[in-house]
């Protein structure tokens, strides 16, 4: 399989990161390969896929297109709250686009203090690169970026 790596340079409209619960609710929401759903529950670190929709999303969650950037969450405080709803949640990162990622709890109150109707203390974040993202609406799919998963597990993930 041939994959297109275009990590630098992307500057196209993004919407926002969709949380699923699990492999289940990843299959009823959106068209993913059989082979990549059985793999990704394999994967120990944070991958974002870009996927074509099953059910119509809001403009703001898709960018206004048929695809939208899904992940299942390993924190624990997502893992509850998918005891108590059953749908897809749209999530975002703490921290400021061009900047560094807010890891410490007092951080993240101070910076989006008045900016946010809601913030949860869940402790603070662990250090990480962030989720790897990549667009698998595309053939040959494409690395958009590396986080804690480098180009090179990405693309045995994506070819194993």
């Amino acid at each position: 399989m041939c994959i297109r790596d275009s990590i630098k340079g992307r500057s196209e409209n993004k919407g926002l990161i969709v949380l699923v619960r699990d492999e289940s609710m990843l299959e009823e929401y959106f068209l993913v390969d059989k082979n990549i759903l059985n793999k990704y529950s394999q994967i120990q670190k944070p991958l974002t896929i870009i996927l074509k929709t099953r059910k119509d999303f809001p403009q703001i969650v898709s960018a206004g297109t048929e695809n939208v950037a899904v992940r299942i969450s390993s924190n624990p405080f997502v893992k509850e709250l998918f005891n108590h709803i059953d749908q897809p949640v749209t999530s975002t990162s703490a921290n400021i686009s061009g900047s560094g990622n807010l890891v410490e709890i007092e951080d993240i109150c101070e910076y989006f203090f008045n900016k946010v109707d809601l913030i949860v203390d869940s402790g603070n974040i662990p250090h990480s690169s962030g989720s790897a993202i990549v667009d698998l609406t595309k053939n040959p799919p494409i690395i958009i970026r590396e986080g804690d998963l480098s180009t090179s597990e990405i693309k045995e993930f994506l070819s194993g």
